[in-house]
């Protein structure tokens, strides 16, 4: 048993020393990081999420938590700015011997839900991005009737029932799908989407013409079908609404 022991403290010895080595050596230090991909977010925030800094080492001190592997530092720093809001996914390199690229992807707004005289921006996976103005781009379309409790940015709102805010995910997506370069979209026409409940949801089109819909039934037909009304049926200046929720046939109701 003795040579056991002695056999492994030789054997090892050389191993802790080159570890040793490795976590203070200055040849190993960061020198250049490099961001990419950022938008919204920015570098300072970016590196201040890391962790990481020039001068530092970029494995060591390596995180170990009760229960979960050992994790090297270049690791967590991956984790830590993927949790910034508006960060969709996040990617921490080392280039040896001295650089370090971080490469993110950010989310991309879709929506606006209206929150104390101005709204919260989220990505078409619900997730906050951050607080918006009352002037928001014209893709950024206004979803009404979503009731929820509180927010943190980067996660999705607390609410009491989720699928109204999927619900009015879907239908805007759906929309957004309809149309080409060479007509007019009918989502550029679209001025909010009011999800009343799961089964029944109200869209303005350029706050004349209200549509009413069940959007758990032929979704894609009901948009569909209001495109072909509204571009071709309707004049550009007739008010009214178009129901779907009156029988088999939608009617249009002029105002």
């Amino acid at each position: 048993m003795k040579r056991f022991l002695a056999f492994l403290v030789f054997a090892l010895l050389p191993l802790g020393i080159l570890v040793a080595v490795f976590a203070w050596s200055p040849l190993l230090e960061i020198r250049t990081i490099d961001v990419t991909g950022q938008n919204h977010c920015t570098v300072e925030d970016i590196l201040a999420a890391s962790g990481l800094e020039t001068g530092a080492h970029p494995f060591l001190p390596i995180r170990w938590r009760r229960g979960e592997w050992p994790a090297l530092r270049i690791g967590t720093a991956a984790e830590a700015v993927g949790k910034l809001p508006w960060v969709a996914t996040a990617r921490v390199d080392w280039l040896p011997l001295h650089a370090v690229r971080i490469r993110v992807t950010e989310r991309l707004p879709f929506l606006v839900l209206p929150y104390l005289g101005g709204g919260l921006l989220l990505d078409d996976n619900g997730v906050v991005l951050e607080s918006a103005g009352k002037e928001t781009a014209p893709e950024i379309k206004e979803l009404r009737g979503i009731r929820f409790s509180g927010y943190v940015n980067g996660h999705v709102p607390e609410m009491a029932d989720p699928l109204l805010l999927e619900t009015g995910i879907r239908v805007l997506q759906t929309l957004r799908r309809i149309g080409s370069v060479e007509a007019p979209r009918l989502y550029d026409a679209v001025r909010w989407v009011d999800v009343i409940s799961a089964d029944r949801v109200l869209v303005s089109l350029e706050d004349r013409i209200t549509v009413r819909f069940d959007p758990t039934v032929s979704l894609q037909y009901k948009v569909d079908f209001t495109n072909e009304i509204f571009f071709r049926h309707i004049g550009p200046e007739e008010k009214g609404m178009i129901d779907f929720t009156r029988g088999d046939d939608p009617a249009f109701i002029p105002e």
